[in-house]
């Protein structure tokens, strides 16, 4: 993709399908971009295996993107049919739709807001198989995952700091390839004044989920939680919190089980450019972490997280990549670089390892399960050259039985499983048309259980990008992959793209 594109070429497309407001000219509250994109693919190991077969694989994609930042309707929605033919007969022709989008509707100023969001999309659940995770070839129908959501909130004002909100989220999750369908629904309440006393103030929390899961032997899955927190803001920088409460689980069906709370953490915020943020709690199954790091330069931005907690694939798949502390310090970062935002998305997408549509986390599994999460990331601009840097480790446990479970859920065959990345993007501009983008990325996954398997891969990719016009650009791209391990294979691709936008 084109990273780099000329100031007039910029300046054009966006002003072709924007709509603006009686807002000041610089603001844009809307930004539709309709546009095309063919290309041509050819690999040399089509089925991923150790015999290999080439195949030449062409794809038409209409696609509609659509931003809009302010107003009383937000959001971003980025959604493509994809049209998939083998020309030589040796897979499956397809049409599908991969689509990623949220938004928000303020139904009542500053009172009830009603958030929503939806997810579809063709990709490699298995850590340990196939092909890696993002990979544009994987365009079987048994790896569509399917997730919507629906979340109206109220806002409460009790005076001049004291805040309150009521929620409620009903999720979907289904798919094919043995995936269940998984529906969660989750109340939240929230009341606080961090300042009643001064320095000092307080705050009170309950939070009640129910997860129906048509894969485990378990048909619910209840949990429940009540925290009340006390803050203390030593300076204007600075807040220490204690935390104390409760929560009830039933991971297992019929062993409820009760525990308490106890935890802390702090908030500093030493410069507009630096901010940390650490919270820790003794809970059921052990200690919870939730740790940010972020510090924004000039020309580069830096993240760290680290979070120990419960997730599940139907959190994770249905996220906003602008919930992504990275992907949303970098677009942030860009901004000036690339006003228009759907441009913007694209870049950031490329550079950090996203895929065109969905989020950056593959897996995907029909149980809860305890994630201990590191990511680091750190990000340089300069007048022609972008360079991402990101390191991560992954390490997912499973919290409920793996009775029920469809053999291609790799829980059913593991307890843990953990996953270590490391990638370098750079994109360099060569002409005010023309750019160069390559990136090498080395993950090893590893699953432990009844037996234990292992596999490392490595991916490499170098294209050229061209800007034909202010509608029209092309790229030419190399890639290399390899994978040893639980399955063993090579592939090399090459793939020639042509983009039109309207």
């Amino acid at each position: 993709m084109l990273v780099f594109a000329s100031a007039a070429a910029q300046a054009q497309t966006e002003t072709e399908t924007e709509t603006e407001t009686a807002t000041p000219a610089t603001s844009r509250a809307v930004t539709i971009v309709p546009s095309v994109q063919a290309s041509l693919k050819y690999t040399d190991n089509g089925n991923v295996g150790s015999n290999k077969n080439g195949a030449w694989i062409a794809e038409v994609a209409p696609a509609l993107s659509v931003v809009r930042e302010s107003g009383g309707l937000r959001g971003h929605l980025n959604a493509r049919l994809r049209n998939v033919v083998h020309l030589d007969g040796a897979g499956s022709d397809d049409s599908f739709l991969a689509l990623q989008g949220f938004g928000e509707a303020e139904a009542i100023e500053k009172r009830l807001f009603v958030d929503v969001d939806a997810s579809i999309n063709r990709n490699n659940r298995s850590l340990l198989q196939g092909r890696s995770g993002g990979d544009e070839l994987n365009t079987g129908s048994a790896s569509e995952t399917r997730v919507y959501g629906i979340s109206p909130r109220l806002l409460l004002n009790f005076g001049p700091d004291t805040r309150g909100q009521v929620l409620y989220s009903s999720r979907w999750m289904s798919g094919g390839g043995g995936l269940g369908s998984r529906r969660e629904s989750k109340w939240n309440a929230g009341l606080s004044n961090p300042r009643q006393f001064g320095a000092f103030g307080w705050g009170l929390q309950y939070d009640r989920s129910e997860t129906e899961n048509s894969q485990t032997a378990q048909g619910s899955a209840p949990r429940e939680s009540g925290r009340a927190t006390l803050f203390a803001t030593l300076t204007p920088q600075f807040r220490v919190r204690a935390i104390g409460g409760y929560e009830k689980t039933e991971f297992t069906p019929g062993q409820p089980e009760d525990h308490s709370i106890v935890g802390g953490g702090f908030d500093w915020h030493p410069t507009e450019r630096t901010s940390l943020s650490a919270t820790t709690e003794n809970r059921f199954f052990g200690r919870s972490y939730d740790v940010s790091l972020s510090h924004r330069r000039a020309l580069s931005t830096w993240n760290l997280s680290y979070v120990r907690d419960i997730t599940s694939s139907l959190e994770t798949q249905g996220a906003s990549v602008f919930s992504d502390p990275d992907f949303k310090a970098l677009y942030d970062a860009l901004a000036s670089f690339f006003p228009d935002p759907v441009q913007r998305e694209a870049v950031v997408r490329s550079l950090l390892g996203f895929p065109p549509i969905g989020s950056r986390d593959f897996f995907v599994t029909d149980v809860h399960y305890l994630t201990r999460k590191l990511i680091a990331t750190a990000s340089f601009i300069g007048l022609r050259n972008i360079l991402t840097v990101s390191l991560s480790r992954n390490e997912r446990t499973r919290l409920e039985p793996a009775a029920g479970l469809d053999t291609r859920d790799e829980f059913s065959r593991f307890s843990t499983l953990t996953s270590r990345l490391a990638s370098v993007a750079l994109s360099h501009r060569l002409t005010a048309e023309s750019s160069l983008n390559a990136s090498i990325t080395r993950t090893r996954s590893e699953g432990v259980g009844t037996s234990s398997l292992q596999t490392e891969r490595t991916m490499f990719n170098v294209g050229l990008s061209k800007q034909f016009g202010p509608k029209t650009a092309g790229d030419f791209t190399y890639r290399f992959q390899r994978a040893t391990g639980a399955a063993d294979f090579t592939e090399n691709m090459i793939m020639a793209t042509l983009s039109m936008r309207f």
